[in-house]
């Protein structure tokens, strides 16, 4: 999180969520250690299983953040489509990003997602450039 420019402060926070320590996390981004993202091929498309921001943390752009960052690294691997599932309680949320619902007549060859409803974010030159516009906003809070 700190190599996409996400505030030491937030990192530190999802780390303690996570039961993690905190106090491992350096300093300054000249520690951080960057790995090259590498491309997978004709990958047509990435399935996001999980994205939870426990309820304490809601609001304050963490999810926002992080579906904006599965964008990212979805697109540097070369895929075309971010799919998913969320609940009906969600579709607000993920519609505000763009993500949309798929209708069973267009998911034909996508294996049935659990959850209640089957979400879909075409990788295009808007979505990416909108999910830059977000990484850099929760870099400025």
């Amino acid at each position: 999180m700190l190599k996409i420019g996400l505030p030491h402060a937030a990192v530190q926070q999802a780390m303690e969520t996570a039961g993690l320590d905190p106090s491992k996390l350096p300093d300054h981004l000249e520690e951080v250690e960057f790995r090259t993202t590498h491309n997978l091929g004709e990958l047509q498309n990435v399935n996001l299983s999980a994205l939870v921001v426990k309820p304490e943390f809601r609001g304050r752009g963490l999810g926002k953040a992080m579906c904006a960052y599965a964008a990212q690294v979805a697109s540097g691997l070369g895929a075309q489509e971010v799919i998913g599932g969320c609940l009906d309680e969600l579709l607000p949320f993920y519609g505000k990003l763009g993500v949309k619902k798929r209708s069973a007549k267009t998911r034909e060859g996508i294996p049935k997602i659990r959850l209640g409803n089957e979400m879909f974010l075409t990788l295009d030159d808007d979505v990416l450039k909108k999910a830059e516009k977000m990484l850099d906003e929760s870099k400025s809070k």
